[in-house]
């Protein structure tokens, strides 16, 4: 029952980190975590493909450093490069089924961290913080 109530405060505090991250995207002022910037790339992918400058724009970085860092996601297999329909000057950058692998087990590294951090905390209080995260990501889930 203990590791259930880890996963379920493990997944919420991803939720909750994707959520300052999506207020960063929109110029709120909050910085996203110390995660690796390949997951947070990836991570706005997942959906949708994007143009090279939207990406650069909402992680903060300058277009010619979200290029390199996008030929290096290229030459690992986990993105790639597709001619914009519209406009044939933009390059828009799609995640691959290597990409979404990789997201799904930095994933599992992230809330296995998390997990291994918690032990310390009994069973009332995983669920009670599990209770509440999962009532703030329900609240925070409406900004995206």
């Amino acid at each position: 029952m203990q590791l259930s109530s880890r996963e379920t405060v493990a997944e919420g505090m991803l939720a909750l980190a994707k959520a300052f991250f999506c207020m960063q995207m929109r110029g709120k002022g909050v910085k996203p975590l110390p995660y690796d910037p390949d997951f947070w790339v990836l991570g706005m992918l997942k959906k949708k493909e994007r143009p090279i400058s939207e990406i650069a724009r909402r992680l903060g970085r300058s277009k010619s450093s979200m290029t390199s860092l996008i030929d290096k996601l290229m030459g690992e297999g986990k993105v790639r490069r597709v001619p914009d329909r519209k406009d044939r000057r933009v390059i828009r950058v799609a995640i691959t089924p290597r990409g979404r692998l990789f997201m799904g087990e930095k994933k599992k590294e992230i809330k296995e961290s998390v997990r291994s951090n918690l032990s310390a905390l009994g069973e009332a209080e995983l669920s009670r913080l599990g209770a509440s995260l999962s009532e703030v990501n329900g609240i925070l889930s409406q900004l995206e």
